[in-house]
């Protein structure tokens, strides 16, 4: 009888296979769809923030480049000999031109006498009816506060978003001409703020999609510029941001699609997901069931293919990250970039703050500049990294150097006891003997901060220990052969390790210990364990496994569910012979930071990463160089072309949006060959030219500031 009901059960689960598989397809289809929409709105919504930002970035870097062209003109007018120069209409006609059709935005460029009145125009049909009057107050009895503050201060005046008597919307400058002393007159700019954004907002101008937009742009709730659809600001696509220009006013900008893109995320348009959803699933039904019958031939293997498979994974994973860190290298070096530069601002800053200073906040700024050198140090390790995980599949040849293993440690405990709870107890033991290793001084650190973090984080909330340890252990296997390429021969292992002892490190902690069953996939990539309580990106034991490698070194780990976890690292040593010798060929100099007056140089700078560009004018102009900056190459050119003979010195970028560093190198060489270039670049796969007498070179991002001085002084002293 029981036989039987099985028989028919078995039965009916065979006849209404198909039904149910159809039934969970379309139910899983069904999910995607939904779930697709809803992932394309939010993609949607960030996207539009996305937008938004690089649009307020490009407002503010836009009208920043015009004010840097009157600040130009006004620099050559007043280079002059007689004070007559000063007053010269025809040289006004003459010059302005060429720095009026730079670039668009520009209603006119004036001259006003010392009284606020308007004496010359240019062009001189469209304003007119602006000549020869008072600028004290302007269209509407508006009282004209940015000339006010020029008169006063003797420094450029802004008047914010006020209405042209021709129409629309501006706002102005006032840069006063101030000639030996002598005030003489003022320079007068007055932009249309619908031409620049007329201008900016293109996809002409590099915002791939803008014309998928509309845009609002307003002024003390007054709507100064529109382009496309009419909205709403509560509308759920709608991105809003306050942009402050120039500290002097703020204007508010709204963007939100358009209908047409909206409609298009509605679930009457996106019918396709749902036939990619059951097509996915019946993929999906197909490999795992390849995958099961995968894994019942992976049971019935012997162990030493088992071990085999395990290894060749490893291999293939660790193959797979060449491909990541291509990706990662541009984003990452310049963001380290960016960290470096205001660092070296910060550094300087503290240096000139010491002088006034009482013997008794000495000590503390003294500790400050230690701080400072510290973060600079970790971030040219960190700059290191990319380099790491780009050759983990390569077997690269590392740039080795000597390490006095007890010192590197203490260094670097230095800083990371500051990264740990009080809670936690750090403590070393070891050994007395001085020992060499031979290695690249970024991995090694890199070893240790990734072991104490997570033991840092197995620790947890609770008290704890984290302890390291040290012995000479007697050699267990022969050492492998390595190749030297500090500037050295070709050395057999023989000659470079002592033949008897390791040097044995071992990293434990009082945590949560690490389950058994895990034990074997803590150095994949990418495997974590921190995904419920941290954010684990799974790579940190994957590089401590890499850079053992690359010190012919070995790893193993013993560890028990809520007792701890020990990592025991073994190196070879430096024969004592062997040590001596490399370290006469790798002494260390130290260059202090020094103080640079580039006041007679006139510098261009083209870098698209605001982070990178901010920090080189900053410090330059603190140098007290003149700087002018462009983040498109297409702009960037367009300025050089208009003033070949003004720049001392171009600092360009490689990996340019539009048109590349390179192709840049190459016209500005057509115009002016004898115009010095210095390259800047954080990964980029363009070919850099081979550089001529007057070129300064490469300089690999992130780099010091002290540095690119050097490089520049450098230039100055070769009297390019």
């Amino acid at each position: 009888m029981r036989g039987s009901v099985l028989f028919e059960i078995k039965k009916n689960v065979i006849k209404y296979a198909s039904v149910v598989s159809i039934v969970l397809i379309l139910s899983f289809s069904s999910y995607l769809t939904i779930k697709d929409i809803n992932d394309m709105k939010s993609h949607q919504n960030e996207k539009t923030e996305v937008m938004i930002s690089q649009v307020s970035v490009a407002i503010q870097s836009e009208i920043e480049k015009r004010i840097d062209i009157l600040m130009l003109f006004r620099d050559s007018w007043i280079k002059v000999d007689d004070i007559e120069n000063c007053y010269s209409l025809p040289r006004f006609e003459a010059d302005v031109p060429r720095y009026f059709n730079v670039t668009h935005g520009f209603r006119a460029i004036n001259w006003i006498d010392v009284n606020g009145t308007i004496r010359w125009i240019y062009p001189y049909d469209d304003n007119i009816d602006a000549l020869n009057k008072s600028i004290i107050y302007l269209t509407g009895g508006i009282f004209n506060t940015g000339y006010q503050y020029a008169k006063e201060t003797g420094n450029m005046g802004i008047m914010g978003v006020f209405t042209l008597f021709q129409g629309g919307f501006a706002f102005t400058t006032y840069i006063p001409l101030i000639f030996n002393s002598t005030l003489t007159g003022y320079f007068n700019g007055v932009f249309d703020l619908c031409v620049l954004f007329n201008e900016i907002l293109r996809p002409e101008y590099g915002f791939v999609g803008i014309d998928q937009y509309s845009v609002d742009i307003s002024f003390n709730n007054q709507l100064i510029y529109q382009q496309g659809e009419n909205f709403t600001h509560n509308d759920r696509y709608v991105a809003t941001n306050v942009l402050n220009i120039l500290e002097s006013f703020e204007i508010l900008i709204a963007l939100r699609p358009l209908n047409q893109l909206i409609s298009d995320l509605s679930i009457w348009n996106n019918s396709s997901t749902l036939i990619l959803g059951i097509t996915l699933a019946a993929v999906v039904a197909i490999l795992v069931q390849s995958l099961i019958s995968r894994n019942n031939l992976l049971h019935i293997s012997s162990l030493e293919k088992a071990e085999l498979m395990q290894k060749l994974h490893l291999r293939q994973k660790m193959e797979s990250l060449g491909t990541l860190a291509g990706g990662m290298a541009h984003d990452f070096n310049n963001i380290l970039a960016g960290i470096q530069g205001n660092v070296s601002l910060i550094d300087m800053n503290l240096r000139d703050l010491k002088e006034g200073l009482m013997k008794s906040k000495q000590d503390t700024l003294l500790e400050i500049d230690e701080d400072l050198q510290e973060i600079q140090s970790l971030i040219k390790n960190s700059g290191k990294i990319i380099n790491q995980i780009t050759q983990f599949s390569r077997s690269p040849s590392v740039e080795l150097k000597l390490i006095n293993a007890n010192i590197a440690i203490d260094d670097l405990l230095k800083g990371f006891r500051k990264m740990i709870d009080r809670r936690i107890t750090m403590e070393t033991q070891l050994v007395e003997e001085e020992i060499y290793l031979l290695g690249d001084h970024s991995r090694f650190n890199q070893i240790f901060l990734n072991l104490w973090i997570n033991a840092r984080d197995a620790i947890g909330n609770n008290s704890g220990l984290i302890q390291v340890t040290s012995r000479l252990a007697p050699k267990k296997t022969p050492s492998t052969p390595v190749r030297i390429t500090t500037n050295q021969l070709h050395i057999p292992s023989s000659k470079i390790y002592d033949s008897q002892f390791d040097l044995e490190i071992q990293v434990s902690d009082t945590g949560m210990g690490i389950p058994l069953e895990i034990q074997d996939k803590i150095f994949d990539p990418f495997f974590s364990t921190k995904e419920k309580t941290r954010q684990g990106a799974g790579l940190g034991l994957t590089i401590v496994y890499s850079s053992m490698e690359s010190m012919d070194g070995n790893i193993s780990v013993t560890s028990k569910e809520n007792q701890g976890t020990t990592f025991t690292l073994t190196f070879p040593i430096l024969n004592r012979q062997f040590h001596s010798q490399l370290n006469q060929s790798q002494a260390i100099t130290l260059d202090e930071p020094l103080f640079f007056d580039f006041h007679d140089l006139t510098l261009l700078l083209i870098e698209d990463e605001e982070m990178v560009k901010n920090s080189i004018q900053k410090f330059l102009r603190k140098c007290r160089a003149t700087m002018y900056s462009e983040g498109l190459g297409l702009k960037g050119l367009k300025l050089y072309k208009s003033f070949p003979q003004q720049f001392d010195l171009v600092i360009l970028d490689v990996n340019l949006p539009g048109m590349n560093g390179i192709d840049i190198y190459r016209e500005i060489k057509k115009i002016n060959p004898k115009q010095p270039i210095l390259f800047i670049t954080g990964y980029s796969e363009q070919d850099i030219p081979p550089k001529d007498h007057y070129d300064l070179g490469v300089m690999v991002k992130p780099f010091e500031l002290v540095d690119l001085a050097k490089e520049i002084q450098r230039m100055k002293n070769a009297n390019l």
